[in-house]
């Protein structure tokens, strides 16, 4: 990421250890690197544009969610916030369940048997260590922050935000009490997390190592697929289904010995209502006949 941003051996303080990571980066891998990364966050972007709607809908609104945490608050204990760093300038909160009165404990039977088992149950929850999260509060799933689960466990939830966490109305003098009365929801934020998922699988087309080296040979590098020259021997169960399958035509019959002849990859290109589908879905089960392909 750092060269493709210009970076240097110089500049990044890391001597020759950056030379020895990005050694086998070319002009055109950073090229590839930094364009993508910059069609990523102008996505991000486009997104957080109309997220406030998304936040506001039904999704968050009702009920429970396997990937949320309703009811919790914050923990008195710590210090609120703790700041991570002033290099990152995050700001770390720790939520915990909430506890209820004995005068609000009858009152809130049913809901108590949900709050104590919120944490509890935290495993079988969507949301993990790394997750990005939206911050809304309890009730009326008024959204106030996003942020990033540092750490989840059976007691607590930690968080970082880019902000110090503020309720809309309240006042500098009692923001903190404020705060800390408030009762909280959790809500994964798929939306960041599916950006998370892009990042990560661009960055491993630029690895070290012999898997991203053959991606980043046909990804990055363009290189035309190469097909098996040889003869194909009619007794293959493969071949011999394909052209017994009515449902196919021979444009498609092709486009699947295409894929089957492949030594890397094929693409299939055609037009829309053309049968690319049902040609991968026979090409699969070609594919399976030759135990090229687990089930």
């Amino acid at each position: 990421m750092l060269k493709a941003h210009g970076g240097s051996t110089e500049g990044s303080g890391l001597g020759d250890m950056f030379d020895s990571l990005v050694h086998h980066l070319t002009s055109r891998h950073c090229a590839f690197l930094h364009q993508w990364e910059r069609l990523i966050d102008l996505e991000a972007k486009e997104i957080q544009n109309v997220k406030k709607d998304i936040w506001c809908s039904s999704s968050l609104s009702g009920g429970k969610s396997s990937s949320c945490l309703s009811f919790v608050v914050l923990d008195t204990s710590e210090e609120i916030p703790q700041k991570v760093s002033q290099k990152e300038n995050r700001f770390v909160y720790r939520f915990v369940r909430q506890e209820l009165s004995p005068l609000d404990s009858e009152a809130h039977d049913k809901d108590s048997q949900s709050l104590g088992s919120s944490l509890t149950d935290d495993i079988n929850t969507g949301l993990r260590s790394g997750d990005y999260m939206i911050l809304s509060t309890e009730p009326g799933r008024l959204s106030v922050a996003s942020g990033i689960i540092m750490d989840i466990s059976h007691s607590h939830v930690t968080a970082s935000f880019s902000k110090r966490l503020r309720l809309p109305g309240s006042s500098p003098s009692s923001m903190a009490r404020d705060l800390h009365q408030q009762v909280w929801r959790i809500d994964k934020d798929e939306f960041m997390a599916s950006f998370a998922v892009m990042r990560f699988n661009l960055i491993q087309l630029f690895l070290q190592n012999e898997h991203s080296f053959n991606l980043r040979r046909m990804i990055v590098d363009l290189e035309a697929p190469r097909f098996d020259s040889g003869c194909i021997f009619s007794q293959d169960p493969a071949i011999s289904y394909i052209w017994s399958e009515k449902n196919l035509n021979n444009d498609q019959r092709r486009a699947i010995i295409k894929i089957l002849t492949a030594k890397d990859y094929a693409l299939i290109l055609g037009m829309p209502g053309t049968g690319k589908t049902s040609t991968l879905v026979h090409a699969v089960k070609a594919l399976l006949m030759r135990g090229h392909l687990s089930s």
